[in-house]
């Protein structure tokens, strides 16, 4: 049966990756950007290949260990986790005025201090509660998006383990869902102008490798690090850039999702500075489509940390190997 979810789960997470890329590839080919249309392609190429790594390597082969993974109780206790932050976070963003990036920042660290063994659901479902009231219109749509990224939560555990921006997709497809449902989903789309804002590029790659080296460097984990790191720009940026600070800040907290990878997927910085600027390609290429969804920051930074795998992965795969003097 738990094979079976994660089929189902890996399939969600497979339709809104491929969504984003190509959505981003046909905005470059609208725009007559040529160069980012090859770009993108190669990008999806990689896309490709590290999903058949994941299904051949880490979830076929174990598919009976995953059917043998026990019932936990505390299954309600997290899925309560993951409604409880979207519905907190959204408070914050929405009647205490903080803005979708601080509040998910606050709610991600009060989960972290207040209820740390439920600090990862609780900082997923604060990127539901990050959704515009154009897309959710109210607490029921909120509480029923949150719900959907709930149960997701619950059956994704053993696909994509360590990718960054897993938290985000989730939260996506909840959002997205519920604005399908309710036919607020025209209310995302704004094909615009794209204009190429290089600071962007910039605040994406500091904040996705401040979050990483933080990360992998403190004993407190992905959560606090992205937590921390998104407060801090999502302060400093307006502060410094006054009132064209909206998409900057945005943009540096979607890249310390790529930073909350785990070193066995992305295992330096370099690979960190790569994944941010495909995650900053993405970004500036889909800024007028599905706007106001929760997560889909995450989901972005999770079509870039796994491209990003693919690519160092097949660059091992098919590197020659020196032979020893044994084997001459």
């Amino acid at each position: 049966m738990y094979f079976n979810y994660a089929i189902l789960s890996l399939s969600i997470f497979c339709l809104i990756v491929f969504k984003l890329s190509i959505v981003s590839l046909m905005v470059s080919y609208q725009s007559g950007n040529w160069f980012f249309v090859v770009i993108k392609l190669i990008i999806i190429i990689f896309l490709c290949y590290e999903i058949a790594r994941e299904w051949l390597n880490n979830i076929l082969p174990k598919k009976n260990t995953i059917n043998r993974t026990a019932y936990d109780r505390s299954f309600l206790s997290v899925f309560i986790a993951v409604v409880g932050g979207a519905m907190l976070t959204s408070v914050l963003n929405h009647f205490v005025n903080l803005g979708p990036v601080v509040a998910s920042c606050i709610v991600g660290l009060i989960g972290v201090v207040v209820l740390k063994k439920y600090q990862i659901p609780i900082y997923c479902g604060s990127f539901v509660g990050m959704a515009s009231l154009g897309v959710l219109t109210n607490y029921w749509s909120i509480l029923l998006a949150a719900g959907f990224s709930g149960l997701l939560f619950l059956i994704a555990g053993n696909v994509f383990i360590g990718f960054g921006g897993k938290l985000g997709a989730i939260a996506y497809f909840g959002t997205f869902l519920v604005a399908v449902m309710t036919g607020s989903i025209s209310e995302t789309l704004h094909p615009n102008l794209i204009l190429i804002d290089y600071r962007l590029f910039l605040y994406f790659i500091l904040a996705a490798v401040a979050t990483y080296v933080f990360n992998k460097k403190s004993i407190y984990g992905a959560v606090p690090s992205s937590a921390l790191v998104g407060l801090l720009f999502g302060l400093l940026i307006p502060f410094i850039h006054g009132g064209s600070s909206g998409s900057l800040t945005v943009g540096a907290f979607c890249g310390t999702f790529i930073g909350m990878s785990a070193t066995n997927r992305l295992k330096s910085v370099w690979h960190i500075i790569l994944a941010g600027i495909i995650g900053s390609l993405i970004f500036t290429y889909t800024q007028h489509y599905f706007i106001g969804l929760g997560g889909k920051l995450g989901a972005m930074a999770f079509v870039a940390s796994i491209s990003t795998s693919g690519f160092f992965d097949f660059w091992r795969n098919k590197r020659p190997r020196n032979k020893g003097l044994s084997e001459r």
